[in-house]
C-alpha cells in the first residue's frame, strides 16, 4: 500500500478491498463557504437570525470565569477553598486570604498556636484533598514559616489558648469561614 492512498478494508466475500480516496471527487470546500456566507448575509438583510451557533466563535469559552480562584468537591457539590478577592492577596509577599469550607483539620494536619503570632501550620495533610488543594493554590507546607493569624476577621494573634479553641469549635464550614494565611 502506498502512502498516499487511505486503505479501507471491506469484507466482500472473503477478498479485502482497498480504497483510494484522494482520486474520488471531493467537494469544494471553498464553494460551500461561499453559500454558507450569502445565506447569512440574506438573513441579515431580511431581519432574520439563524438558528444554529458557530460551535468556535473565536472568543474564550472561559471568559469570565476565573478557575484560579475556586477548588470545588465534586462529590459533595460544594467548593472546598476559595481565594478571597479582597485586594489583600499578594502571592510575591506569600499572604493569601482564604474561604474554607471544611473543618481547619481536614486541611492542615498539625498547628501550634504561638502568642504574637497566630496557628503555625506544622503539617499540611497531604492525603486529603483540601489539604492538596491548599497546597496547590497557596503553596503552603508544613514547617516553612505560614501561619495564621486572622479567622473571619479577628486578629487572633493575642488571643489565649482557650478563647482560640472557642473561636476554632465555632467556625461553620458549611457556609465558609476566613483565614489570613501568611508566611514568615
Amino acid at each position: 500500500m502506498n502512502n498516499t492512498a487511505i486503505a479501507q478494508m471491506i469484507k466482500e466475500d472473503n477478498k479485502l478491498e482497498f480504497v483510494d480516496y484522494e482520486s474520488q471527487p471531493q467537494p469544494d470546500n471553498e464553494q460551500k463557504e461561499d453559500k454558507d456566507k450569502d445565506k447569512v448575509e440574506a438573513e441579515k438583510e431580511k431581519g432574520e437570525s439563524s438558528t444554529s451557533k458557530p460551535l468556535f466563535t473565536g472568543k474564550d469559552p472561559h471568559e469570565g470565569i476565573d478557575i484560579d480562584t475556586e477548588a470545588w468537591d465534586s462529590y459533595k457539590e460544594k467548593p472546598i477553598l476559595e481565594l478571597v478577592e479582597d485586594g489583600n492577596n499578594d502571592p510575591d509577599a506569600q499572604i493569601f486570604n482564604i474561604r474554607l469550607f471544611y473543618p481547619l483539620k481536614e486541611y492542615i494536619k498539625e498547628y501550634e498556636y504561638v502568642f504574637n503570632k497566630g496557628l503555625i501550620v506544622k503539617e499540611v495533610d497531604t492525603v486529603s484533598k483540601q489539604g492538596r488543594n491548599l497546597i496547590l493554590e497557596c503553596g503552603v507546607q508544613g514547617d516553612k514559616g505560614w501561619y495564621i493569624d486572622e479567622i473571619n476577621g479577628d486578629n487572633i494573634r493575642k488571643y489565649s489558648k482557650e478563647k482560640l479553641d472557642d473561636v476554632l469549635e465555632k467556625l461553620l464550614p458549611d457556609i465558609g469561614y476566613d483565614i489570613s494565611l501568611k508566611q514568615a
